[in-house]
């Protein structure tokens, strides 16, 4: 394997923010947001300059494949007989 995250030889690797929130599900908006504040997926800026608006900004798609699975999840997860209970909650004082 050349890439621990190989993609289809269909899907672009390369996507403009449209493209973002149709496969991730992450708004445009959202990805701005990041962008201006420092965080987010990796992206670069192919055309323009950084700071100015204009241009195309690009995401790679393996890149935010692992910005996500970095990312902290959220609720308690609880294992019972091999099986994964995503959102359970725990007894408390029981």
């Amino acid at each position: 394997m050349r890439e621990q995250f190989q993609l289809n030889q269909i899907e672009k690797r390369y996507l403009r923010e449209v493209e973002v929130q149709a496969r991730f599900g992450i708004g445009v908006r959202q990805l701005r947001n990041l962008r201006m504040q420092g965080g987010g997926p990796p992206w670069k800026k192919i055309s323009g300059s950084v700071g100015r608006s204009g241009g195309r900004v690009l995401y790679d798609a393996l890149g935010i494949q692992k910005w996500i699975e970095a990312r902290p999840g959220g609720g308690d997860w609880i294992e019972k007989d091999s099986q994964v209970f995503a959102g359970a909650r725990k007894e408390r004082g029981r």
